[in-house]
């Protein structure tokens, strides 16, 4: 199954957090080996890309162009966003055996 596949049909909000994690952590490591910056300075421009991403969908939305209701408000958002990080980088999750790299064969 790929990680198209797991999108669709009414996604959870997990599967939707697995899809982007496995999008986001390939990105991450194609700049890192392209790039050859230090690990740390490619994790600052992953979130500066996402702020991108926040700003130009913010954007968006207050031309009214989205049926979808949010308004946003980006001290709140940014906030909302930074705390979700700092919980992300708190929280163990069980490890998912679908996406464990393969270490050998049986």
């Amino acid at each position: 199954m790929t990680g198209d596949d797991r999108l669709q049909a009414s996604p959870t909000a997990e599967q939707t957090q697995s899809f982007l994690e496995e999008a986001l952590l390939t990105a991450f490591c194609q700049a890192l080996r392209n790039s050859g910056l230090p690990t740390m300075e490619v994790l600052q421009l992953s979130a500066m890309a996402l702020g991108s991403v926040y700003r130009d969908v913010a954007a968006a939305h207050d031309r009214g162009g989205c049926p979808c209701g949010w308004k946003p408000a980006p001290k709140a958002d940014v906030a909302t966003l930074q705390e979700a990080l700092a919980r992300a980088h708190s929280t163990r999750l069980t490890p998912d055996l679908a996406r464990m790299p393969v270490a050998g064969r049986a």
